[in-house]
């Protein structure tokens, strides 16, 4: 017996009872319900139950707020009220929430499970960046080899994990989940390049097909370290799978419903997302390329503020090929460096939330995350903290965006790639030795960081209010009442 089902009891009979509830998922501090009728739901008694912090109605779901065992009372929920074909799924409230809302609430579900690994992960390769720029350790040494591939691997196999936490949201088999995002990585995939490309299609060359239609990848040759086009693929899964089950007889449903989930989803990943990925990525490199022609300054303005947008949609790698080949013709690159300041106005941001937030979960991951994010991984500061409260995230780019037309202005020259701290090194001029790019970039980075925090620390509030006194009053009312 659970120790939380007296309280799983007390909130689905508040909540109008297990046949009320459309949907139910959690976050890191909150049950989130879906309700047919949100009028059925006692809100008063509720929040006068010991175990329950607050409830609150936002965006077409009853949340009631738990605090760090949310996870533990969402699984005695579920199993007290019978409620798991309703857990984790879509939900039909969808179409009162802006598409925005939609989209972060969907990332917020799916990175929710691993919020603190994905910190964890991210200060790892910090250290280790750390650990050889202070000659504690060298990058041939078993120890580095170890922690450094340690704390990248959940970067690397992204699509996997991701895919894992989809298909829980969306209502599809986890393997079959898990079979999606281990082909995404599969090396054999992953490496489809040869030495003569086939033909080329929107700009992109390709060296296999599938019965004809091109295998293009994105930019990078591999989904590795993406998220957006794991979560896509899972979601059209969930589709299948679910009229799969319809069609096929139970008798076989066991191995073929997999099997044609398997042959037709794989193939759709490769041969569609694919494609528009890539054709996105030369898209964005164009539009670059255009702008900064014309003013460097309106460049590096664009490319700061929408650089972590990118690495969301795992459309960052598309500018690899313009960076690298400044690097091979001209020894530097003036035309990528503005995305330099946006993991520290990140950083900024989730600082200035650690400061401002009452949610002693959200605070707690706001530490590991900025410590990544300053050592140049963003994605913990982006997923555990600033997109799902949005404000922040916003104030970032905006930092990002400001900062970096300053470095557009300036052309300040990167002479290897890197982020994070210890890549303000790679803007010594290699010819000269001079270390005036790294003067101006520190500066941006100051600048960046300032607006960033200071945006974030005006604009942000916690979602969480205090009772008025008309809900003070009814509360007691309501207390007295039931004795």
């Amino acid at each position: 017996m659970n120790k939380y089902d007296g309280l799983a009891r007390i909130i689905l009979q508040n909540v109008g009872g297990k046949d009320n509830v459309v949907s139910l998922t959690h976050c890191i501090t909150r049950l989130r319900f879906v309700l047919k009728d949100e009028s059925k739901a006692n809100t008063s008694i509720l929040e006068q139950t010991d175990g329950i912090m607050k409830v609150m109605q936002s965006g077409g779901q009853y949340q009631i707020v738990i605090g760090q065992t949310v996870g533990d009372v969402y699984d005695a929920v579920v199993e007290v009220g019978h409620l798991a074909s309703k857990a984790q799924v879509e939900t039909s409230s969808a179409g009162k929430q802006s598409l925005f809302s939609q989209f972060v609430g969907i990332v917020t579900a799916v990175f929710t499970p691993m919020m603190g690994m994905l910190c964890a992960c991210g200060m790892l390769k910090g250290f280790m960046a750390l650990a050889v720029s202070m000659g504690w350790l060298t990058r041939t040494s078993g120890a580095y080899l170890l922690w450094y591939n340690a704390g990248d691997t959940l970067f690397y196999f992204l699509p996997v994990i991701i895919a894992c936490t989809s298909a829980k949201k969306f209502g599809l088999s986890t393997i079959s989940g898990l079979m999606i995002g281990l082909t995404m990585c599969y090396p054999a995939l992953t490496n489809l390049a040869g030495d003569t490309p086939l033909d080329t299609l929107f700009g992109q060359s390709y060296y296999q097909t599938f019965f004809g239609i091109p295998i293009i990848l994105p930019s990078n040759n591999a989904y590795t370290q993406t998220v957006i086009p794991a979560i896509l693929a899972v979601w059209a899964a969930s589709k299948l799978e679910k009229w799969l089950k319809k069609v096929i007889p139970a008798v076989v449903r066991n191995f073929m419903v997999p099997f044609f989930t398997l042959v037709i989803m794989i193939p759709l990943t490769f041969v569609v997302v694919g494609p528009i990925s890539s054709l996105l990525a030369s898209f964005l490199s164009s539009i670059t390329l255009t702008i900064s022609s014309l003013a460097p300054w309106l460049e590096g303005l664009v490319l700061g503020g929408i650089h972590q947008t990118l690495v969301i949609f795992g459309l960052h790698w598309c500018y690899s090929p313009l960076r690298y080949n400044n690097f091979a013709t001209l020894g530097y690159d003036t035309l990528i460096t503005p995305n330099f300041v946006a993991s520290f106005c990140q950083m900024a941001a989730v600082l200035a939330v650690m400061i401002k937030t009452r949610d002693k979960s959200a605070k707690s991951l706001c530490a590991p995350a900025a410590i990544s994010a300053l050592f140049g991984v963003s994605e913990p500061c982006i997923y555990a903290i600033n997109l799902p409260r949005k404000i922040p995230f916003v104030c970032a780019s905006v930092g990002a965006a400001i900062a970096g037309a300053v470095v557009g202005l300036l052309q300040i020259r990167i002479y290897s790639g890197g982020t994070g701290i210890f890549a303000l090194a790679n803007f010594i001029d290699t010819q000269t030795g001079s270390m005036t790019g790294v003067f101006q970039m520190a500066g941006c980075i100051l600048l960046g960081v300032a607006l960033s925090f200071l945006l974030t620390l005006v604009l942000y509030r916690d979602k969480d209010k205090q009772l008025t006194a008309n809900d003070k009053a009814a509360l007691a009312a309501d207390a007295e009442a039931n004795g």
